[in-house]
C-alpha cells in the first residue's frame, strides 16, 4: 500500500512536470512573438513617415512601451516556471 501511494505521489509529481514544462514552452513562444513585435515597432520607429508624423510617432511609442512592459511579465513568469520545474525535479 506504501509502494501504491508511493506511485501515486510519483504519477502527480509526473504530471505537475509535463504541465509546467507546457506553460513555460508557451511563455517562451509568447516572448519570442514580444520580442519580435518589439523588433518590428523599432523599426517602424525609425521610420522617416512615421518620424515626422507626431501622432503615428506616439501611438507607436505607446505601443512599444506596452510591449516592453508585457516582456518584462513573461519573463518573470517565465522565471518562476523554471524555479517551479527545478524545485520539483
Amino acid at each position: 500500500s506504501s509502494s501504491k501511494l508511493s506511485r501515486q505521489k510519483e504519477k502527480e509529481l509526473e504530471r505537475q512536470i509535463r504541465s509546467l514544462s507546457r506553460k513555460l514552452e508557451q511563455t517562451e513562444t509568447e516572448i519570442a512573438e514580444c520580442e519580435a513585435l518589439i523588433e518590428d515597432l523599432n523599426t517602424s520607429l525609425c521610420s522617416p513617415d512615421v518620424y515626422s508624423d507626431h501622432e503615428k510617432s506616439l501611438k507607436l511609442n505607446e505601443d512599444l512601451e506596452l510591449a516592453n512592459q508585457k516582456l518584462e511579465m513573461l519573463y518573470s513568469t517565465w522565471e518562476n516556471i523554471q524555479e517551479e520545474l527545478l524545485e520539483l525535479q
